[in-house]
């Protein structure tokens, strides 16, 4: 009799925890997927949109815009707000969600003291607001974008502490930019205390490094950092790259980069030699307003289409189902010239 009515206990344990199992399994298939919302940079000192801009925005219902309105520079005694955009007041519509992003660089903090921190925040906070108002513009997220290191963290976070403060004060959250080596290290770099992160993933090899296959975007690389996104503790965007250059190196040295330049720009041209995915000077030569020289070595780098749509898709699975925003920097009609408007819509996830 007790063999029985064990019998029966695990037989019950079985059919319950399949009926689990059915459940959550039914839960997670009628899960309805959130759409992100589309956005793009706008990277340029002036802001204008040129009707292929406006066609795209149009086209693939761009509802969100990150400007850079300037760059915080350290001057002789403090650092202090530069390189400001100006804007095309018939450029502003009713419709879009405008950012205001400040680059802000490492040297700039590693030379500013402690005791800078709290003014610079509130120069940034003035500036951004104050320029906002002379367009209509309400912003409802302000946005950081510095490559920190450890060195500056402590200086760093204090500036964003600050900022996210004063623009809650005015009704906004504050967002930071946040390169793959800072998800894949953070215990060392750590995490900046602001609603929320934009994931760039992008720039994933150094640039000035002669070896480097594609610094833009390779999917090689890619690999090294992805699986850290999912357990970043801070609620992510994400933006992927459609840019393109050509970066020039002397003697294996950096010397250039040239924006905008591709590999089409380059071929069929005797006074670049193919070699694999690169070129080669054959005779010293003044082009791309740079001065050239025989045996400089041009590396072009571009993204491919399906491969971000790819990407796109994988980081969208990894994060949570919310809602989130996914941006392409940036929008500009020399680099949009190279996509369809179908091409684009489709790296967006859906």
């Amino acid at each position: 009799m007790k063999i029985l009515t064990n019998t029966i206990v695990r037989i019950f344990y079985a059919g319950s925890l399949c009926i689990a199992v059915f459940l959550s399994s039914c839960n997670k298939s009628s899960e309805v997927a959130i759409s992100p919302i589309r956005a793009f940079y706008y990277w340029k000192q002036e802001f204008k949109l040129s009707p292929p801009e406006k066609d795209v925005i149009d086209h693939l219902g761009i509802t969100k815009l990150y400007v850079k309105f300037f760059d915080v520079s350290r001057s002789v005694n403090e650092a202090m707000p530069v390189a400001e955009i100006s804007f095309d007041s018939a450029s502003i519509t009713k419709n879009i969600e405008y950012v205001p992003v400040v680059f802000i660089t490492e040297a700039t903090l590693a030379a500013t003291a402690e005791t800078e921190i709290d003014t610079l925040a509130s120069h940034i906070i003035s500036k951004i607001f104050r320029m906002a108002d002379r367009v209509n513009i309400q912003p409802k997220e302000i946005q950081l974008d510095c490559d920190w290191s450890k060195r500056i963290r402590e200086k760093y976070f204090r500036l964003v502490a600050v900022i996210r403060k004063l623009a809650s004060d005015k009704g906004a959250i504050t967002s930071a930019t946040i390169r793959l080596h800072q998800v894949k290290y953070r215990d060392e770099t750590g995490v900046p205390p602001c609603e929320r992160g934009m994931l760039m993933f992008y720039n994933m090899s150094e640039w000035r490094n002669a070896g480097t296959k594609n610094s833009i975007f390779d999917p090689d690389e890619a690999e090294k950092y992805i699986h850290y996104v999912k357990d970043y503790p801070l609620a992510l965007d994400v933006v992927l790259p459609i840019f393109r250059w050509s970066i020039v190196y002397r003697n294996n040295k950096f010397l250039t980069i040239l924006g905008g330049l591709d590999k089409t720009s380059l071929s069929g041209n005797s006074v670049f030699r193919e070699d694999g995915k690169r070129f080669i000077v054959s005779r010293d030569t003044f082009a791309f307003n740079v001065q050239l020289r025989e045996g400089d070595m041009i590396r072009p780098e571009s993204c491919d289409e399906h491969e971000l749509q790819q990407w796109s898709l994988r980081i969208q699975g990894l994060l949570p189902n919310t809602y989130r925003t996914f941006a392409l920097y940036h929008l500009d009609s020399a680099v949009l010239s190279y996509y369809k408007n179908e091409e684009l819509e489709n790296i967006f996830p859906h």
